[in-house]
């Protein structure tokens, strides 16, 4: 897992997120942190033109690369994922649908 700190560090140091492949997705925006526990939960990546949204990911079993992170999701599945809210939380219910996997 990986840490508030290493997050923090990544940040700082202007980290991408990659696809599983190591493709970069964009740059790392916003952190999100567990409500109850304060561990790094969910980054948001800028994936989109200006002007969009940016799009959400879980950091469950991401890595880091260097100072960028590594996701365990394709592009496609990023690119396809909800959009930064408005109030800039992300609920149970709308994280239901990021990145989950069928089969």
């Amino acid at each position: 897992m990986i840490t508030i700190d290493q997050m923090k560090d990544s940040m700082n140091a202007g980290a991408n997120v990659l696809s599983e492949d190591g493709a970069v997705l964009g740059p790392m925006g916003q952190l999100y942190v567990d409500d109850a526990t304060g561990d790094p939960s969910w980054v948001t990546i800028a994936t989109h033109t200006m002007g969009s949204p940016e799009s959400f990911a879980p950091l469950h079993d991401a890595t880091l690369d260097g100072h960028d992170v590594r996701l365990p999701y394709t592009h496609a599945k990023v690119y396809d994922s909800p959009k930064m809210s408005q109030d800039g939380h992300l609920s149970p219910r709308r994280s239901s649908t990021c990145c989950a996997t069928t089969g």
